[in-house]
């Protein structure tokens, strides 16, 4: 696989038209299709703004070693975050929860983290609830098939 097939690879993975992808790195699609079908070569811009945009390794990238991805670190996730918010919705939903997050004193932050620890414990417990549903649908599914077959047999 070469450079061009791996720019290809973290697109897909990342889940981005061309377009999409393009936009990102400040270029065309037009830009991106050559790129990935070889007819173009990555300059080192692009190479430095995909690693840079997209959290990728630059010796995977450049020869294919070690993992496409680097790990992110917290402080990275929320950087990345809070770019994107000020960047495409600075009005938005989650930039008004931001600023609110922003004005919060001692008390309202432990408020807050009771509230977070509250939300996550109630969304583990559906998930195990929604998996023992599905758990029990499946053997249900099972049992029927089995029964369905054995009719078919005791009528042949």
């Amino acid at each position: 696989m070469d450079i061009n097939e791996r720019v290809k690879m973290i697109r897909k993975e990342k889940n981005l038209t061309m377009e999409a992808f393009g936009k990102q790195l400040g270029v065309t699609k037009v830009a991106i299709s050559r790129i990935e079908s070889g007819d173009r070569n990555v300059t080192d811009r692009m190479f430095l703004s995909i690693c840079n945009t997209f959290n990728v390794s630059p010796e995977w990238l450049r020869d294919g070693i070690g993992e496409p991805f680097k790990e992110v670190t917290r402080n990275k996730r929320i950087e990345v975050f809070v770019e994107d918010i000020l960047t495409n919705e600075p009005e938005g939903r989650k930039a008004r929860l931001v600023d609110a997050l922003a004005s919060l004193d001692e008390e309202g932050w432990d408020k807050l983290y009771e509230i977070a620890l509250r939300f996550v414990a109630e969304q583990n417990e559906k998930n195990e609830r929604d998996q023992l549903h599905e758990e029990l649908d499946r053997q249900l599914d099972e049992e029927k098939g089995a029964e369905g077959e054995s009719s078919a047999s005791i009528a042949g």
